[in-house]
């Protein structure tokens, strides 16, 4: 005795159609999401570095005074500092304007000496005057351009601006 199996349009697969996502499907998808919590992370870290906190503070280079260790329109890292040493890069609020120099002395009257890598002579600073507000963990390349505003109220000649994010409602 044979069988027939009859087979109903609406019954059968067609070709293309829950087909299972290939190996590369499932691999781009994690990189892009991967990608997108990486982006997000970096967002908050830098929005988290533009208010007043008491770990790190996250500013975007404007000068070129620190060339060639930092260029203008990067963005760089700074970590709220117990003490500062020669050779730290330090960020120093200054008669309201943000200076990020290299500290090259401090000397017995307790001055900082600083100096921009690409400047030719330094600055004294009295510690009085002046408050450290970071130094130098690290920077991202041209990312300062996304982020720093050149009418920033801390707008010196000299190097860095307050960060500043922009939320479109």
């Amino acid at each position: 005795m044979t069988t027939a199996t009859i087979a109903f349009p609406a019954m059968t697969r067609r070709r293309g159609r829950h087909r299972r996502p290939s190996v590369a499907a499932k691999t781009a998808g994690r990189v892009i999401t991967t990608a997108l919590f990486a982006v997000i992370a970096l967002l908050l870290a830098i929005g988290y570095g533009t208010i007043d906190n008491r770990w790190y503070k996250v500013v975007s280079i404007q000068g070129e005074s620190m060339a060639p260790a930092m260029e203008a329109g990067d963005l760089a890292f700074f970590i709220r500092p117990d003490h500062v040493e020669v050779g730290d890069i330090a960020v120093f609020q200054v008669n309201g304007a943000i200076v990020t120099h290299r500290i090259i002395d401090i000397d017995s009257d307790g001055n900082y000496v600083t100096r921009g890598d690409a400047n030719p002579s330094p600055d004294r600073w009295d510690p009085e005057d002046v408050e450290v507000v970071g130094v130098y963990l690290f920077h991202v390349p041209l990312l300062g351009h996304l982020f720093g505003s050149g009418s920033g109220a801390y707008l010196s000649d000299q190097a860095t601006v307050p960060v500043s994010l922009v939320v479109a409602s």
